[in-house]
């Protein structure tokens, strides 16, 4: 399998490593590891090809150096690009997805031209593509050039950080080694990313991981990321909160949020990144620390990339150096979700670091009215920010009756229409003769009703329950208020602040 692309233009042609880089896979193929890698590295040293790169990361695999694999198929991989072989992608793909150990990055870099050796492991040549890939730990880093090979004292690489090593030619054989930490920024594409392949999208990533390279920022590489995503929700990285959590695990110093709006169907991954939104957020404060649209009309691909990172560098030293200043924000009621300047940055009562100079602050709770504040945040000093929410007027409720007083209004209402109506009969029985009683003596009607005193009796009394069963019905009973009550403090209220 051979690969199109290179570091040299001298992998086309009649190229002498070629020849060599067979040997190395007639030994692969014979089992003879040792012996292949060793016709890998001189190939590589002869003519630089991504070939030998690959072939050296089966060798690794062979041998159990799961990590040294992946590192060396990631560089394989981002030199040849989109002229990937499917064969190797599917190998790295697998390998990749198999990885399971802790992994640091390391940026190394040595004089140009030079060979690069980590634990005796060659790497690849200075200027490297991407970080290399290690265990944490201690490790010898080695420079070989046309005097010499040049070798430091085991350093330690911290995990979760990606370092940067600087290597120079020592006397007697050794390496001078500095090794820094520097700032590292977590990449957001958002925007115009649906409809791109994921060769595209890694290939946009790696285009802006390169151009703030230049500027002296590290960014998260993918690998690191979907370790910190690995137990997070499916569309974590979109959600504000998830990036700012994310990146505070990861000790990045901002998020880099790039918004495209270019359409996939562009010549280069760099010229996806014209019209870009490109928003930094500081993670410490969750502010928004700087926000440019890049443009860069009539530019060639190397001139956009030249022309991003130092728009995107220049950006996030302009978020480093902002003095900033420590806030701690108070709400009555405590528990309100805070917002400065329109960032969500935590509940109260919280203290966190803000940049210096003039900012909304605004208390939010359900069942209470918003309230806000714009206050002078200043640099070397204690800043307090209190705010008292009001409760939000209570909504006219429904007046609900009991069930018994439903109940026993609905029986006494009945049955006192009942009462009235027997006492209306009785009334109107008054005076009237018995007909149905036989005639004595002659007498016409020997049998008279005097029925006013019952029916009036009876009419009274079945008015007066009706009217209390209509009453039952009417008058909703009294409710006892549990609305929750706060007191206001006054605003300027004595408060002390000490600061060390």
């Amino acid at each position: 399998m051979w690969a199109a692309g290179s570091e040299d233009s001298t992998t086309t042609g009649n190229n002498p490593a070629l020849g060599v880089l067979q040997e190395g896979l007639r030994a692969l193929e014979a089992k003879q590891t040792p012996k292949a890698r060793q016709h890998f590295e001189r190939a590589y040293r002869m003519s630089a090809i991504p070939e030998a790169l690959y072939q050296l990361g089966r060798v690794a695999q062979i041998e159990g150096n799961a990590v040294l694999a992946a590192d060396l198929f990631r560089r394989y991989r981002d030199l040849v690009g989109s002229q990937l072989e499917p064969a190797a992608k599917a190998v790295i793909e697998s390998h990749q997805a198999a990885l399971k150990q802790p992994v640091c990055e390391v940026r190394l870099a040595g004089p140009e031209g030079s060979l690069l050796w980590v634990d005796g492991q060659l790497v690849g040549r200075s200027p490297l593509v991407g970080a290399v890939l290690l265990s944490p730990g201690r490790h010898r880093f080695t420079i070989e050039t046309t005097h010499g090979r040049y070798e430091s004292d085991a350093l330690s690489i911290p995990e979760g950080r990606t370092a940067q090593v600087n290597l120079t030619p020592g006397t007697k054989g050794a390496a001078i080694a500095v090794v820094s930490l520097p700032p590292a920024v977590l990449v957001v594409l958002s925007g115009a990313v649906k409809g791109r392949d994921s060769s595209t999208v890694e290939s946009l990533r790696r285009t802006i991981s390169g151009a703030l390279a230049k500027e002296q920022t590290v960014v998260l590489s993918d690998e690191r990321l979907k370790s910190l995503l690995q137990k997070e929700p499916a569309d974590c990285i979109d959600q504000q909160d998830c990036q700012d959590r994310v990146a505070e695990i990861a000790e990045a110093r901002s998020v880099v949020q790039v918004n495209l709006v270019r359409s996939a169907q562009t010549p280069s991954a760099a010229v996806g990144l014209l019209g870009a939104e490109v928003v930094v957020r500081d993670v410490a404060s969750r502010q928004i620390a700087a926000r440019r649209t890049f443009s860069c009309e009539g530019c060639s691909p190397s001139q956009i990339l030249e022309r991003f990172g130092q728009m995107a560098g220049g950006m996030i030293a302009e978020a480093n150096s902002r003095p900033r200043a420590m806030l701690t924000i108070t709400t009555v009621p405590p528990g309100a979700s805070v917002y400065v300047d329109g960032q969500l940055v935590g509940q109260a009562p919280l203290e966190r670091m803000s940049f210096a100079g003039s900012h909304t602050v605004k208390g939010v709770k359900d069942g209470y009215e918003p309230t806000e504040r714009i206050m002078d945040v200043q640099f070397g000093r204690s800043n307090a920010a209190f705010l008292t929410l009001a409760p939000q007027a209570s909504a006219a409720r429904p007046q609900v009756r009991s069930t018994w007083r439903l109940v026993l209004g609905g029986v006494l209402a009945g049955g006192g229409l009942l009462t009235a109506a027997l006492g209306v009969s009785a009334l109107s029985v008054h005076g009237e003769c018995d007909e149905t009683m036989p005639s004595v003596d002659g007498k016409p009607c020997p049998m008279i009703y005097f029925t006013n005193g019952i029916g009036g009796g009876l009419l009274g009394a079945g008015l007066t329950v009706t009217a209390a069963g209509v009453l039952l019905l009417a008058i909703p009973s009294k409710k006892i208020d549990h609305t929750e009550h706060s007191y206001q403090f006054p605003q300027d209220a004595p408060a002390l602040a000490i600061s060390f």
